[in-house]
C-alpha cells in the first residue's frame, strides 16, 4: 500500500530523525515484532507468571528490565473490500486493526450496510482498519449513546489476544509499550516517597508505580476529566492495586491543596501530539501544531518544578519526536528553571547529551516516544 505523507508531518520527523525520517514514518504503518506486557510484580514475580502463562501462550522475559515479559510476531491479514463501511474515528479504527471491537462513540457514519452485514471498519480517508459485522440498524445509530456497532471478525494486524487469557483476567499482567515500562524504571519510585503524577489517565504508568512501591509510597494521582478518572480506576481495579489519593483537576492547580515542595518524585507524561503512536493505517490525520503542545508542557514542567521539594526527581516522557515538545521542554527546564539533568540509567534508545533518550520507530522497532529526567537544585 502506498502513504500519502502530509509536508507538515515529514517536517517535523525530518527535524528529529534526518535523511531517514520517511522510513522512520513508514515504519508506523507495522506494530512491533515484540508485544510487551507487564507483570504486576504486586501479586506474583515474573517467573512465576511466565510458568502460568505458558499453558496459554509463549512468551519471552526481556532481557533488561525483569518486569517485562514479550510475546513475538504478528500476522498482517489480506483485507477484502466488501464497499459496506462503518466510518470512524481515527484513534477508534486504529484500534479496531489491532483486533478492537468498534463501539458507539467511535462512529461517525454508517455508509451502505444493514444490520448483520459484513462490513468494512475505515479511517475518514477510507483507509480499512478490519472487516466486522454491524450488530446494529444504521437507523438507531443516532438513537445510541453507548454499545457495540461492529463486532471486529478480522483486523488488519492479528496479534495476540491478550484479554481472553487468564493472566489477564487475574490482573496479572498489563499490556504496555517498552518505553512506557522504562519510563517509570527511570523514576526509580520507592516506599514511603510522596510521588505525584500528574496526568494519570488511563493508569498504565500509575500502576507500575503503585507495584513497584507495593502501596507503601504516598501516591497523588491527577486528571482533568470524570472520565479518565474513572479510567484511572478501573485500571487499578482490574490489577488489584490500592487507589492514591485520586484528585479531578488540572494538575496546575493543585498547589492550591498541597502548596509547594511536597513531592519526592513527579512523573509528567502530558497529553501531546501522538505523532509516534503504531500502527497506523493512514498519514491523513489532523494537522497538529507541537508548538501549541510544547507551549502546554512548559506551563505544566514549571508547575512540577514549584511542586517537587528541593532534590527532588521529575521524569518527563511523550508518544512524540517533536522538537517543541521535547528537546525544548528540556531546554527550558534546564536553562529556565535551573533544573539539573541527570543522566539516564536504561540506554537503550538514542541518548542525546547522555540526558533525553529518543525511540526510533524505525531502529529500536519501539513507539517514536522521548524520555529525559532532571533534578530540582
Amino acid at each position: 500500500m502506498k502513504y500519502t505523507i502530509p509536508e507538515w508531518l515529514k517536517k517535523i520527523f525530518q527535524e528529529t530523525f534526518g535523511s531517514d525520517f520517511e522510513e522512520v514514518l513508514l515504519s508506523l504503518t507495522r506494530p512491533p515484532k515484540r508485544y510487551y506486557l507487564r507483570v504486576n510484580t504486586f501479586k506474583i514475580n515474573t517467573k512465576e507468571l511466565i510458568k502460568r502463562i505458558q499453558e496459554e501462550i509463549k512468551v519471552k522475559q526481556d532481557e533488561i528490565i525483569e518486569e517485562a515479559i514479550y510475546i513475538e510476531g504478528y500476522e498482517e491479514n489480506e483485507l477484502t473490500n466488501h464497499y459496506r463501511y462503518v466510518v470512524a474515528k481515527l484513534d477508534a479504527a486504529e484500534s479496531t486493526a489491532v483486533g478492537a471491537d468498534l463501539y458507539r462513540a467511535g462512529v461517525l457514519s454508517i455508509k451502505n450496510a444493514n444490520k448483520n452485514d459484513l462490513v468494512n471498519i475505515v479511517t475518514q480517508d477510507y483507509a480499512i482498519a478490519s472487516e466486522g459485522v454491524l450488530v446494529i440498524e444504521p437507523k438507531d445509530l443516532n438513537n445510541i449513546q453507548r454499545g457495540l456497532v461492529v463486532k471486529n471478525i478480522k483486523p488488519k494486524f492479528k496479534l495476540p489476544s491478550i484479554r481472553s487469557l487468564k493472566a489477564f483476567n487475574e490482573g496479572l499482567i498489563y499490556p504496555q509499550t517498552y518505553p512506557s515500562i522504562l519510563t517509570v524504571k527511570e523514576l526509580e519510585p520507592k516506599e514511603n516517597e510522596t510521588i505525584l503524577d500528574m496526568c494519570a489517565a488511563p493508569g498504565g504508568k500509575l500502576s507500575h508505580i503503585i507495584s513497584l512501591t507495593k502501596g507503601k509510597a504516598k501516591i497523588i494521582a491527577v486528571d482533568k476529566s470524570n472520565n479518565k478518572i474513572r479510567k484511572i480506576k478501573e485500571t487499578l481495579q482490574t490489577l488489584g492495586l490500592p487507589l492514591p489519593i485520586l484528585i479531578k483537576n488540572d494538575a496546575r492547580n493543585i498547589g492550591e491543596i498541597f502548596g509547594s515542595e511536597f513531592a519526592d518524585k513527579i512523573l509528567l507524561d502530558p497529553s501531546c501530539s501522538d505523532l509516534g503512536l503504531r500502527p497506523r493505517i493512514t498519514f491523513n490525520i489532523p494537522e497538529k501544531d507541537p508548538k501549541i503542545y510544547g507551549k502546554y508542557h512548559k506551563s505544566l514542567i514549571r508547575k512540577a518544578y514549584e511542586y517537587l521539594k528541593k532534590g527532588g526527581i521529575l521524569v518527563y516522557s511523550v508518544c512524540t519526536v517533536s522538537k517543541e515538545e521535547t528537546f525544548d521542554v528540556f531546554n527550558y527546564a534546564v536553562e529556565e528553571l535551573k533544573m539539573e539533568p541527570l543522566e539516564i540509567n536504561y540506554k537503550i534508545g538514542d541518548v542525546k547529551n547522555n540526558y533525553i533518550e529518543i525511540f526510533n520507530p524505525l531502529i529500536h522497532d519501539t513507539v517514536g516516544y522521548v524520555i529525559f529526567k532532571l533534578r530540582k537544585v
